[in-house]
């Protein structure tokens, strides 16, 4: 199992979803947890849960399209702190299927400013916290639409792929700073936002599911357990790596018969 004992890890996007989840899973084994989100409520509950189990976690009021709350949020992160070892950039959103041309103006800002300007925006900060040390850990939240196309989510599919430029660049630039950069990049996952759409449209699961060759999405925790993995020492020798959990979505097309 990977430890984090005594290390100071912050997780965007931690109400709810692989950011509640990987908060939760980094809390169990020895962080303390840096619980970044703009829901103080649903991010209180993300704490309690932690400290319930016996572990460390304080709330950062934090919304990442926002450029006076991050500054505000690393603020508190630097005073309270003075140091991290590991950050999560998990925070992003995504909008209703539909053709480039029916997008409106106020999705596409919203989209870059959260998904892109604020994984920029945060690593920024991250990387003056860690460099004076010399070390930490930087993973950014990708996705299948980092890799490949996505009809009907194409400003989606362009800032999950300038995540990956992003990061590899980046990781080049920091590499002998001893500060490692990844991407993680998941499939279909059963979050709380899912679980909406599915229960607005039920055939939504299945759907998904067909396009996957383990033929199903993935719980949160599974993900979260990638990035513990990609945020520890075990994965002492990776930057720059783009880490597909899509249960197989990318990896070609099948040319068995359906059973």
């Amino acid at each position: 199992m990977n430890r984090f004992d005594g290390k100071v890890v912050l997780v965007t996007g931690a109400s709810s979803g692989i950011g509640k989840a990987a908060a939760i899973m980094l809390g169990d084994r020895g962080a303390h947890v840096l619980v970044a989100a703009r829901r103080a409520a649903q991010s209180e509950g993300t704490v309690d849960h932690i400290r319930g189990a016996g572990g460390e976690a304080t709330f950062v009021q934090m919304d990442v399209a926002d450029a006076a709350s991050v500054a505000a949020g690393f603020d508190r992160i630097q005073s309270s702190f003075g140091r991290l070892d590991a950050a999560f950039n998990n925070a992003g959103i995504t909008n209703d299927f539909k053709a480039l041309s029916d997008t409106t103006d106020a999705e596409v800002r919203s989209l870059i400013e959260t998904n892109l300007y604020g994984t920029v925006e945060c690593m920024r900060h991250e990387l003056r916290l860690m460099r004076p040390a010399r070390k930490g850990v930087i993973l950014n939240t990708g996705s299948t639409a980092s890799i490949a196309g996505s009809g009907y989510l194409a400003v989606y599919a362009a800032t999950k792929h300038a995540i990956v430029g992003l990061t590899k660049s980046a990781a080049l630039e920091y590499a002998r700073e001893g500060i490692r950069i990844n991407c993680l990049c998941p499939g279909g996952v059963k979050t709380e936002i899912a679980a909406v759409a599915i229960e607005r449209d039920p055939s939504l699961e299945s759907f998904i599911a067909k396009k996957v060759p383990l033929q199903r999405m993935a719980d949160p925790s599974e993900i979260a357990e990638v990035a513990c993995f990609l945020l520890s020492d075990a994965a002492s020798f990776m930057t720059g790596s783009v880490v597909l959990a899509d249960g197989g979505q990318t990896v070609g097309f099948s040319v068995a018969p359906e059973e």
